[in-house]
């Protein structure tokens, strides 16, 4: 497995190279739009780190036949709305990691869309805030 590392700002789409492990630091300014996609018939893992100020909207696709996990470390000291939504096609598999790290006042929205037979998802999470975080799943 080999590993790539992206720093990423503003509107951004990015397809995940297969069997590799993907670091995206992620820095939110004002609106922001992150789409991550894993390809048909792929695997391997991404680790997402969230820093700045403001609103992310988040979209992963995870296309047929692919097994991902996904790690979101939210580590923002800001304010922060980041609505997020993963959509699974046939027979894919997410394993969703998600930490909150964070001393800003955020608010989360996910939503999760299992969309065709055979799609699993797996989510876990973690908290530690010093301020506030509202969440709707």
């Amino acid at each position: 497995m080999r590993e790539v590392t992206l720093n990423l700002t503003s509107h951004q789409s990015l397809t995940l190279a297969n069997d590799a492990l993907t670091s995206i630091n992620y820095v939110v300014d004002g609106e922001s739009n992150l789409t991550i996609i894993a390809p048909q018939r792929s695997k391997g893992s991404v680790f997402l780190t969230i820093n700045g100020n403001g609103t992310l909207n988040l979209r992963v696709a995870i296309e047929a036949d692919s097994t991902w996990s996904m790690l979101i470390m939210n580590q923002s000291e800001h304010q922060l709305l980041i609505n997020e939504s993963f959509s699974l096609q046939r027979y894919s598999a997410l394993q969703l990691a998600i930490g909150e790290l964070s001393l800003g006042f955020h608010i989360k929205n996910s939503v999760y869309h299992l969309l065709e037979e055979g799609a699993v998802l797996n989510v876990r999470g973690a908290s530690l805030i010093q301020s506030k975080l509202i969440a709707s799943y």
